[in-house]
């Protein structure tokens, strides 16, 4: 598969003489940031384009290529502060990082090439040096004051709020500020900072398209990182409600949602109509989500949903969560929205009942056509050759 068809050789004569340089904290963590950096690092080097990454701990790439699809192309250049994982809370590794990068950027990329800075931390934080900036999210930023009653989460939130503030001001007027969804780029404005364009992350449709078949099983599926605002419990309640359907959770756990695990096994105990499945790879979750007939997504205030996306291009009807990025996703292919359980309750069997492969062909072509890898290239590389 020719990966840019329409964009020729002029992209590679152009890049031939810049290095790419993607800022990201870390690349030992599953989730869209991170399966973002790897994509723009496939899609750069397709086009000729050297590129380096810095990040805070050593990445394990070997983890990387057992538990995400392909493709897993390291860059050319690999820079890390630290030779083992930091125990913080992500954005508390973001804000050291950044102090970090501050410090030694320029002593890193020595170089007599032109250097492009990507600031990919996923959280917005812009940094001094970046000539774009990457938003996968605006974190605690623009969450209703109801959110911080308790007091581990005013210990959580606040400091990082009061920091994060005070670095609003430092997002450069030639940066480069690009939203990963509209929604993204709504809750930016919400804190006075303007997107300069909405590019949707790539995503491989080319790998999860080829699972989309005639005959699928009734299976109602989830995926996501386990955290509590993914609500991955939601699917716990249902599968109570509809013992004749079963439920597969697919969650990617960190050491800090052991807590959330036990709760979650316990409360699955005994219902035989769950499996729960944590930090698979990704051959086995191919095969799960190759016969599953809905994907499940109850996530509030999400800002995009690559797995969301993932599991529409691999033939499952989408049930969401009606807010945030996967109405974006879901936009002009027929899906299914719920707030409260019975609500959701009905998508699914609604769902179940009406599903077959033509309208799931549809969804398939509707979601290639705008989160693929030509599409993305098609829209982000112009934005490096105006650097």
């Amino acid at each position: 598969m020719k990966l840019f068809p329409c964009l020729g050789l002029n992209i590679k004569n152009l890049c031939s003489e810049r290095l790419i340089t993607i800022l990201q904290p870390s690349l030992n963590v599953i989730g869209g940031s991170t399966r973002f950096g790897l994509d723009l690092i496939h899609i750069l080097k397709h086009a000729n384009q050297e590129t380096a990454v810095i990040t805070m701990p050593r990445t394990k790439w070997g983890y990387l290529e057992y538990y995400l699809s392909p493709p897993v192309e390291r860059p050319d250049k690999e820079y890390w502060f630290f030779p083992f994982d930091i125990k913080l809370f992500s954005i508390y590794q973001g804000l050291l990082y950044r102090r970090l990068i501050v410090k030694n950027l320029t002593k890193i990329l020595h170089t007599s090439k032109k250097n492009i800075i990507i600031n990919n931390f996923g959280a917005f934080m812009p940094t001094y040096g970046s000539d774009i900036i990457y938003v996968h999210g605006v974190t605690a930023w623009g969450v209703p004051r109801s959110y911080y009653q308790s007091k581990l989460k005013h210990l959580y939130a606040f400091p990082y709020l009061s920091l994060a503030e005070s670095r609003r001001n430092e997002l450069d007027s030639s940066t480069t500020c690009i939203a990963n969804s509209k929604y993204t780029n709504m809750r930016l404005r919400s804190i006075g900072v303007k997107a300069d364009a909405v590019i949707y992350p790539p995503v491989a449709t080319h790998i999860y398209s080829k699972l989309s078949r005639r005959k699928k099983d009734n299976d109602v599926i989830s995926i996501s990182r386990l955290v509590r605002t993914k609500r991955v419990d939601f699917a716990i309640q249902l599968a109570e409600r509809m013992p004749e359907i079963n439920f597969i959770i697919i969650c990617y756990v960190s050491r800090a949602s052991f807590n959330l695990l036990s709760d979650l096994f316990y409360r699955s105990r005994k219902l035989k109509n769950v499996q729960i499945y944590c930090n698979i790879n990704y051959k086995t979750r191919l095969q799960l989500l190759s016969r599953s007939k809905v994907i499940l997504n109850m996530s509030r205030r999400e800002h995009f949903g690559t797995a969301l996306a993932e599991a529409i291009s691999a033939g499952c009807t989408p049930i969401i969560y009606p807010e945030g990025g996967p109405l974006e996703i879901v936009e002009g292919i027929e899906h299914y929205r719920a707030k409260t359980l019975e609500e959701a309750e009905d998508a699914v069997r609604n769902a179940l009942i009406e599903w077959n492969y033509q309208k799931s062909v549809q969804r398939v072509e509707a979601t290639d056509s705008r989160f693929n890898f030509n599409r993305f290239a098609q829209e982000f590389i112009p934005v490096l050759e105006r650097q």
